[in-house]
């Protein structure tokens, strides 16, 4: 016999939503992988290995995992489970310290004030991770929903 928890049924709309982003993040960084590994492995760089070329292939390589995490995340999050919730909220408060550091630190080197793709996806996803968290600690009957109080 299945246990089920009694918020299953009520789950909120904005818990939904969450949790199939987290699913299609998933999906999008695996894809993401795959191009990123053929494409590695079609122009292949002979020689010595560079500190840009290992943060690369380290790069690419934890693909998978965020992935993983990710859609972890995001069934825990349809389950209605508590530990996803936390867990995700704990992310993005450390995404958040990584990223407020690296406008203008080492990740991005150039600064905030450089028209650059990097700077643009990293303030795109620190204000898409600042609506997310938002529905999680704050939208009305989350919380409860979670069998946590909102305060």
């Amino acid at each position: 016999m299945q246990s089920t928890s009694p918020s299953e049924t009520s789950r909120p709309f904005s818990v939904s939503l969450v949790a199939g982003f987290q699913v299609f993040k998933a999906g999008f960084l695996l894809l993401y992988f795959a191009q990123s590994w053929r494409i590695l492995l079609a122009f292949p760089k002979p020689g010595k290995i560079d500190d840009i070329s290992l943060f690369r292939y380290v790069f690419i390589l934890s693909l998978p995992v965020v992935a993983i995490y990710s859609l972890a995340i995001g069934y825990g999050l349809w389950r209605m489970r508590r530990w996803a919730r936390q867990a995700l909220m704990i992310t993005i408060i450390n995404c958040w310290m990584i990223g407020s550091v690296s406008f203008n630190g080492p990740l991005l080197g150039a600064g905030i004030f450089m028209d650059n793709w990097e700077t643009e996806a990293l303030i795109g996803a620190l204000i898409l991770d600042l609506l997310i968290y938002g529905c999680l600690a704050w939208y009305p009957g989350v919380a409860d929903a979670f069998g946590e109080s909102s305060s």
